[in-house]
């Protein structure tokens, strides 16, 4: 019987094979490798849960080397690797809120991701391990480097002590500056990633997949070119459903405000480009809502409410980054809401269980929906 490492390898040879027949057979054996990391033969232990979790990692994986390093000059996939650091940087709203206000911030932040690279490759264990090993799988430079840029990317992505590894890198990189009397550098930036880190026999042999963070923006990549073709279609059809079941300046305003609130505005935005009051705004979005309920049941569309980003389940329709600095700008009792909104509780036994009058919730709500809207309309 074949063992879990065995599976794998022998998965992984197949597909390749498959989608890049173009490969020699040497090339193919040294992805392989690569994927499956320098010791394989720790996956051979894992319980069906872990290894799904492996084989999610390892897709991704895949994938990011495929998009972003190979088949590229090493000058190209360097700069890659850079701007996917610095956007990763980006995630935390100290790093956003600084670059707005510093004219070189962004010029600094390019400047710390050289050199905590630099510094990786000459200093770090791990990643000289690594470098070392990828120079025994394969005899091209050019597949070493993409192979080595390739799991520096991963490498940063990976938290220690419950913090991100590039965040803490550039902390320290900050800290220099500060001693060299750069000005207004942000003393705090943290970035909780949760990692899938599946134990294997003791702490020291932990194998970090992939942080989930990073995992669920691919899932979330590879979905929407399947979204964004279904859309259009849905939305010609909800619009021809509106002029039919509303009088034609009801359905009129009512497509204004659909087509609008899908390119992102705010309820203040488009209170101020249809000419009508914000109450008004809510008024048309339950309006919309309760006809998108009906479509939905008569056309056969389960997920009308998910394309329309309506719920607090779907986060609004928030990239991660966005969701998190949506977050942050909560008071502990409006996370509160979201939480139990999530949860499935209606407005209701919300108040009930917070002692909120309905004038109350319906405040915390329109904060709580205005700051997602906020969020949402931005790049």
């Amino acid at each position: 019987m074949r063992s879990n490492s065995e599976k794998l390898a022998r998965y992984w040879r197949d597909r390749l094979q498959e989608e890049t027949p173009s490969l020699t057979e040497s090339e193919i054996d040294t992805l392989v490798k690569w994927l499956l990391g320098k010791k394989p033969t720790v996956f051979d232990d894992l319980n069906l849960n872990q290894l799904e979790t492996i084989k999610k990692g390892l897709d991704y994986r895949y994938k990011k080397l495929k998009e972003g390093y190979w088949k590229v000059s090493y000058h190209q996939a360097y700069r890659h690797l850079i701007g996917r650091l610095y956007r990763v940087s980006l995630v935390k709203n100290t790093i956003r809120s600084w670059i707005k206000t510093h004219k070189d911030a962004q010029k600094l932040i390019v400047e710390a991701l050289e050199e905590i690279i630099q510094d990786l490759i000459s200093t770090n264990v791990y990643i000289q391990e690594q470098m070392e090993w990828i120079s025994t799988i394969t005899e091209s430079q050019n597949f070493r480097n993409i192979l080595i840029l390739a799991s520096l990317e991963e490498y940063c992505l990976r938290q220690v002590n419950n913090q991100n590894i590039l965040i803490g890198r550039i902390i320290n990189y900050f800290k220099k500056l500060s001693k060299k009397g750069i000005k207004n550098i942000p003393k705090e930036l943290s970035l909780e990633i949760v990692s899938d880190t599946i134990i294997l026999g003791n702490q020291d042999s932990s194998f970090n997949i992939i942080d989930t963070t990073a995992l669920t923006r691919y899932q979330e990549k590879q979905t929407y070119q399947e979204l964004a073709t279904n859309r259009q279609k849905v939305k010609q059809e909800f619009e021809t459903y509106l002029q039919n079941k509303l009088a034609p300046a009801k359905s009129a305003l009512a497509i204004k405000w659909l087509n609008l609130y899908l390119d992102g505005h705010g309820v203040n935005s488009i209170s101020g480009l249809l000419g009508i009051p914000v109450r008004e705004v809510y008024r048309l979005r339950e309006k919309v809502i309760y006809h998108a309920n009906n479509f939905a049941k008569n056309q056969g569309f389960q997920f009308i409410n998910d394309w329309l980003e309506t719920s607090v389940a779907k986060k609004f329709g928030l990239t991660e980054a966005q969701w998190l600095a949506f977050w942050d700008s909560l008071s502990d009792r409006q996370q509160i809401i979201v939480n139990l909104l999530k949860e499935g509780r209606t407005f209701p036994e919300i108040g009930q269980q917070l002692s909120l009058k309905k004038t109350e919730l319906k405040r915390e709500w329109e904060y709580i929906y205005n700051q997602g809207q906020k969020l949402r309309s931005q790049d």
